[in-house]
């Protein structure tokens, strides 16, 4: 009888965060399918898997996966380790802005990245069946460069603002992920380059997020070791 109320209590009480999780969800949904019909883009092709989608093998992409991995796992540490500091003031105050930038900046950086937009967006001046790479490679780096150009202010502020948070890490780590993404960007924008381009570019780009990734677990690694001691030193005192 017992296990039953329980139960029940458990059941009542988990209402209220599943309407938070599942409402929003079932909304989303909604959403697209909206946007399917708006569009005239099957269900098929927003739900399935890529590979699958235009009938490719499953190792189809497979560094650009595993970067999106990469990418999820550094936003998720930023994130989480953000949401921690709030358990001690001084580490909420010191770290919390720049964990919380980071954790967006590499949002943006995974979204880019899994929906290729730097080079998809011309698509908005241009039209759906511009077809730009073929047609004209050198306007297609122009309009890359320019979305690239907004990626440069957006790290330059980021390094700027942050820099004092920065020089208190092991910040060689983020130097050189930043230095990687340079050349996976010099490459792809190299129309001079025939031989293994692709493979230049895309190893390039997967060291620097591997080193992105590196240094973030470091620097939050090393935030929740702060919290831990100031949690200890609070315990001591009371």
């Amino acid at each position: 009888m017992k296990f039953k109320l329980n139960l029940f209590q458990n059941i009542k009480n988990l209402f209220p965060v599943a309407l938070k999780i599942y409402l929003p969800t079932l909304l989303f949904i909604i959403l697209v399918w909206c946007l399917s019909k708006i569009f005239n883009i099957s269900m098929y092709e927003l739900t399935a898997d890529p590979a699958e989608v235009v009938g490719k093998p499953p190792y189809t992409g497979f560094f650009s996966n595993i970067g999106i991995v990469l990418w999820s796992s550094t936003a998720a540490i930023c994130i989480f380790s953000a949401l921690l500091t709030k358990v001690n003031q001084s580490c909420f105050r010191k770290w919390f802005n720049f964990l919380l930038s980071s954790f967006f900046l590499t949002s943006f950086l995974l979204l880019d990245d899994l929906f290729q937009l730097h080079e998809t967006y011309p698509v908005l001046f241009f039209g759906v069946n511009a077809n730009l790479p073929e047609n004209n490679r050198q306007l297609q780096n122009l309009l890359e460069g320019l979305f690239f150009v907004i990626y440069f202010i957006y790290v330059f502020l980021y390094l700027l603002y942050f820099r004092k948070h920065i020089q208190q890490t092991e910040y060689q780590f983020i130097i050189l992920a930043l230095l990687f993404f340079f050349l996976s960007i010099a490459v792809d924008m190299n129309t001079m380059i025939k031989l293994g381009h692709d493979i230049i570019e895309e190893t390039f780009k997967l060291l620097g997020i591997i080193t992105w990734l590196i240094y973030f677990s470091k620097t939050c690694s090393s935030i929740v070791l702060q919290l831990a001691d100031n949690s200890v030193v609070h315990a001591h005192k009371s």
